[in-house]
């Protein structure tokens, strides 16, 4: 059995900053429009399909991110 990744959301201070380590990390593109509050990476792969469902998980400070299949 396999699995694809779909994304992830974080609560982050500097959300441009972080989406754009990020891209560099998974050689993706930031979506236009990110600033200090909101940014996404741009998929790879646009055929990942809808978010069906995703879990919530926590860091240890207790940020909580979202993993979210494909």
């Amino acid at each position: 059995m396999s699995g694809t990744f779909f994304g992830a959301s974080f609560d982050a201070t500097g959300a441009a900053r972080t989406a754009r380590f990020w891209a560099a990390v998974l050689d993706r593109e930031v979506a236009d429009g990110a600033d200090a509050y909101d940014a996404v990476v741009e998929a790879g792969d646009p055929s990942g399909g809808p978010r069906a469902r995703w879990t919530t998980c926590a860091y240890v400070e207790g940020n909580e991110f979202d993993l979210i299949p494909g």
